[in-house]
C-alpha cells in the first residue's frame, strides 16, 4: 500500500519457515513535530488599511510520497496529521505603547486551516492607521494535545 513503510525481518531459527518475513510498519504521526512555516512575510499592504501576510507551507507531517494526495487528511495514510497554523497578532501604537499583546488573530481561535498560505486583514477588522501590527505563526498537528512547530516571525507592518 502506498505510504506504508516496509521492512524485512530475518528469522535466524533453522527450523522456522519461512526464514524471511515482510512486516508493514505504520509510524505514529504524533512522533513528528511539524516543521516551522518558512518565508513568513508581509505580501501586500493597501491604502484601505489592509495587510496580507503569507508563508510557505510546512514540509513535515504531510504525506511524503508523490502518489499520496496531500489534500485533507487522508485516512489511507495515517501519518498525515498537519492540523493547520496558529496565527497571533500584536499591536503597538505609533507612539510605541502596547495596544494589544500577542493573542489569537481576529477570528478568535487563531487557527488557519492546513492548505492556507495567506491571510488578509482589512479595515473591517478594526485596523488603525499608523499602528504597527506584528504577526507570528506556528504549524500545529492533529494530535491531542497538538504538537507545535517553532515560531516563525514576527513580521511587522505599519498600516498605511
Amino acid at each position: 500500500m502506498a505510504g506504508d513503510y516496509r521492512d524485512t525481518v530475518n528469522v535466524f531459527y533453522n527450523w522456522a519457515s519461512p526464514q524471511t518475513v515482510s512486516v508493514t510498519v505504520n509510524p505514529n504521526p504524533c512522533d513528528t513535530t511539524p516543521s516551522s512555516p518558512t518565508n513568513f512575510r508581509v505580501v501586500n499592504t493597501t491604502g484601505n488599511f489592509g495587510i496580507e501576510i503569507g508563508w510557505n507551507a510546512v514540509t513535515t507531517n504531510i504525506a511524503p510520497f508523490a502518489s499520496v494526495p496531500t489534500g485533507p487528511p487522508n485516512p489511507s495514510f495515517p501519518s498525515y496529521d498537519l492540523g493547520g497554523y496558529y496565527l497571533e497578532e500584536r499591536v503597538v501604537s505609533d507612539g510605541g505603547a502596547l495596544v494589544q499583546d500577542w493573542q489569537a488573530y481576529d477570528d478568535g481561535t487563531g487557527i488557519v486551516p492546513a492548505g492556507t498560505t495567506t491571510v488578509s486583514f482589512n479595515v473591517n477588522n478594526g485596523k488603525l492607521k499608523d499602528n504597527v501590527y506584528s504577526y507570528r505563526i506556528r504549524a500545529i498537528d492533529t494530535c491531542s494535545p497538538p504538537e507545535e512547530s517553532a515560531t516563525a516571525g514576527p513580521v511587522n507592518e505599519t498600516v498605511p
